[in-house]
């Protein structure tokens, strides 16, 4: 079943994932292991909920059977995803890791994720039978979307609020998913998959300022960062540039796909 093959390649990619994160000579961060963690438990939920599902006839379905699996593949994604109150270790390895390499590993790893779920509910069509699944994953991602906000807000670290971006960009996702409600020929699919791209450049550039930063002062904590805008006024400029972007702001890579959205 390529559905079950999917979730251990992701597991494979966050195995593969942990010798970039943890250079040699490094100590291994709670942000690191809490990553490691969570999406391991996460994947024995979405293997069983998939089996559940694969040798079961549409007629034969019934409600009960749906929630049962439903729940199994709610709880492994929700581990996965980094829903509230599994969010912690995406603001952490933020901190702890490598600009690039956190930038990467939010981009690939949640996108992948949220691929796996557009495909489960194209797998297995029966699924939308509870209408409900939709309505939920449209409140969980636009709550994902305001708390990282109000999160992000309150942080004192670039890192952090790298990664917080990252949790309001899942929440963008599911937010299209349950939009899409199983309407595979909606053109929010096509928004869905649009939006890829201009998330990776507006967090590779966050990252890539974040990293020419870490070059010139000892932390990226925003009492180190005092006065960077006049040292650095490039790099201060591209990590401006960088977050407007991601917020949707005109005339930026992800204004014309957060205008559709938001219409």
């Amino acid at each position: 079943e390529p559905f079950l093959y999917a979730a251990l390649l992701i597991e494979m990619a966050v195995l593969v994932s942990v010798p970039l994160l943890t250079p040699p000579d490094s100590q291994v961060g709670r942000g690191i292991l809490r990553y490691i963690t969570l999406l391991t438990l996460g994947v024995p939920f979405i293997l069983f909920a998939g089996w559940m599902m694969s040798g079961v006839e549409v007629d034969l379905v019934d409600e009960t059977f749906l929630l049962r699996a439903s729940y199994f593949l709610g709880l492994g994604f929700a581990l996965q995803l980094a829903v509230f109150p599994f969010h912690s270790w995406i603001p952490m390895l933020g901190k702890e890791s490598h600009p690039y390499v956190a930038a990467f590993v939010f981009t690939m790893v949640p996108g992948a994720i949220t691929l796996i779920v557009l495909s489960f509910f194209e797998g297995f069509p029966w699924f939308g039978a509870i209408p409900e699944a939709y309505v939920l994953l449209r409140v969980i991602g636009v709550m994902m979307v305001v708390f990282a906000g109000l999160w992000a807000a309150f942080q004192d670290n670039l890192g952090s609020m790298l990664g917080y971006a990252a949790i309001l960009e899942i929440g963008l996702s599911l937010v299209l998913i349950g939009i899409i409600a199983g309407d595979f020929e909606s053109e929010h699919l096509g928004l869905f998959y649009a939006m890829l791209f201009p998330r990776g450049l507006g967090l590779g550039l966050w990252a890539l300022a974040l990293a020419t930063l870490r070059t010139r002062t000892t932390s990226l904590n925003l009492n180190e960062i005092q006065g960077a805008g006049r040292v650095l006024p490039i790099t201060t400029g591209a990590l401006v540039l960088a977050q407007f972007s991601l917020a949707g702001v005109p005339l930026l890579a992800s204004f014309p796909i957060q205008g559709r959205i938001q219409a």
